[in-house]
Parts: structure tokens; C-alpha cells; sequence
């Protein structure tokens, strides 16, 4: 009913947010650089994850596992309680080279995790072009 400002730490931009419950909740975003902003139900915790780049993307299918994706086709897994981040090297991903940028992932339950995103960080005539990738998560993933 109404929004209240919370001051969580964090200097760049915050793009997108995931939650497992009102004691897990994982943030991302940075122009420049990651950043990965966690609430535990008691506190902020604010990550750098530089060289990392810009982040636009969360899901997490556990508590403690976050994926995440950003410019550049960053691919990775960030642990909720460390912020140790870990690229995500399991994926079969061709080189999306530096025009394509995820800009969200989602995933189900079963284990079927998706991102998407494309050509849109240049502001050019196009042809613009969109990507897909998906890939099944191991088990405890």
C-alpha cells in the first residue's frame, strides 16, 4: 500500500531483484561493474563484483545459489551468503560477443533454467538480434 526508500548500501544501479521469502532476497545491477546486494531479514549486505560487468538479471532456485546474468553474455552463480561469484561455465554458450547482453533468467522448479536477451545496449538501426539460451541445472544447482 505504500513504498518506503531503504538505503541498501549500494552506489550503482539496481536492475532486478529475486526473492525465496521476506529472509532471502538477492538484488543485482552496476553499469560498469556487478553489484550483488543480499537481505537476510536482519541486515544489507552489498558485494562489488567487479571486473565483473553490469548485471541485469537474478533467479534462484534455492537459498543459497543465485544465478545471474548481465552485459557482455555474463553467465554466472553467486552464492546468496558470500557473494563469492562463479562463471557459469557449465553452459554450452556460443560466443555472443560483445553486442549481446542477457538481460533476465528464470528457471523452474524442475531444473530448467533460461536467459534471454539480444543487441539492444546499441542504440543503432539494427538489425537488432535476440538470444535465448537454456540449459537444465544439476541437481543441488
Amino acid at each position: 500500500t505504500i513504498w518506503e526508500e531503504r538505503f541498501v548500501g549500494a552506489a550503482q544501479d539496481l536492475v532486478s531483484l529475486w526473492g525465496m521469502g521476506p529472509n532471502r532476497i538477492a538484488m543485482v545491477g552496476g553499469r560498469n561493474n556487478g553489484v550483488f546486494v543480499t537481505w537476510n531479514g536482519q541486515e544489507w549486505t552489498t558485494y562489488q563484483l567487479a571486473p565483473t560487468p553490469g548485471l541485469n538479471g537474478v533467479w534462484m532456485r534455492d537459498a543459497d545459489a543465485v544465478h545471474v546474468v548481465g552485459t557482455y553474455g555474463t553467465l554466472a552463480t553467486v552464492d546468496f551468503e558470500t557473494g563469492v561469484l562463479t562463471e557459469d561455465r557449465s553452459v554450452a554458450a556460443p560466443d555472443l560477443g560483445d553486442a549481446n547482453d542477457l538481460h533476465a533468467i528464470s528457471g523452474d522448479g524442475v531444473g530448467h533454467l533460461v536467459a534471454v536477451g539480444g543487441t539492444l545496449r546499441y542504440f543503432v538501426s539494427g538489425p537488432f538480434e535476440g538470444v535465448v539460451l537454456t540449459r537444465e541445472l544439476a541437481k543441488g544447482e
